[in-house]
């Protein structure tokens, strides 16, 4: 039974294991090209030319999938045991689960549909992917949080990363997100190096925080399978 708590907890870490590590190989091939000055280009930029747009393609659509599969086994692990204790918000939680989803499938697109140097039809549905991904994470986020205060003496331990979570999404990273996506839209490359260099650690900070937020589902995943555990232990005795 251990091993099988591991295994699931272990899903969200090795999502944000593919992400970062996808940056990380992205950042490394296309630092040659960065314009003078530029240390935080928009992440965005990292997948504009070959050979990087292709590992920036593999990885951040694998990484879409790890994140489904990381919401399904949210779904079949913790959100039975959230049911449970409140029968009454069923509905909300289901959608919640959908926006975890809408989230994954969001990264998936901005993943495989790079942004151009030109902007084409294939660099508007990779920002729609990129809004996709920060509006349903945060829409997920919040319900999840409010149901996690709801619920901490009940479920101490699953709830223990409710303070994280908070902290995760407690600045205003939607509209943050929002101002960088725009900023990137409008100005391209005709910007300065110091103005690129802000907006983009500023899009490096949220999409951190994002992915921060669901690295901690770790937790929550395995604390579920033990709850579980201990009921099955319960009823057998």
């Amino acid at each position: 039974m251990h091993f099988y708590r591991r295994a699931l907890a272990s899903v969200p870490l090795f999502a944000g294991f593919v992400v970062f590590s996808t940056i990380a190989f992205c950042y490394a091939l296309a630092s040659d090209r960065f314009p003078s000055g530029l240390i935080f280009p928009a992440i965005s930029q990292l997948g504009m030319e070959n050979p990087e747009k292709i590992v920036y393609q593999i990885g951040f659509g694998f990484t879409g999938v790890v994140f489904f599969i990381c919401i399904l086994v949210f779904k079949q692990t913790v959100l039975p045991i959230l049911k449970v204790l409140l029968p009454d918000q069923e509905a909300e939680l289901n959608k919640a689960v959908i926006h975890g989803m809408i989230c994954a499938l969001g990264c998936t697109l901005q993943g495989i549909f790079t942004l151009e140097k030109k902007p084409g039809w294939q660099s508007y549905i990779h920002w729609g992917g990129a809004l996709l991904f920060a509006a349903f994470a945060r829409f997920h986020a919040d319900y999840i949080n409010k149901v996690y205060k709801h619920l901490r003496k009940e479920l101490p331990e699953i709830t223990a990363t409710l303070g994280f979570k908070q902290m995760c999404i407690e600045p205003p990273i939607g509209k943050t997100f929002g101002v960088v996506l725009v900023f990137q839209m409008i100005s391209g490359s005709s910007a300065s190096a110091l103005l690129m260099n802000g907006m983009g650690l500023m899009q490096w900070i949220v999409i951190g925080y994002f992915i921060c937020y669901f690295l901690s589902y770790s937790f929550d995943i395995y604390y579920a399978c033990a709850y579980f555990s201990r009921v099955n232990k319960k009823k057998t005795n």
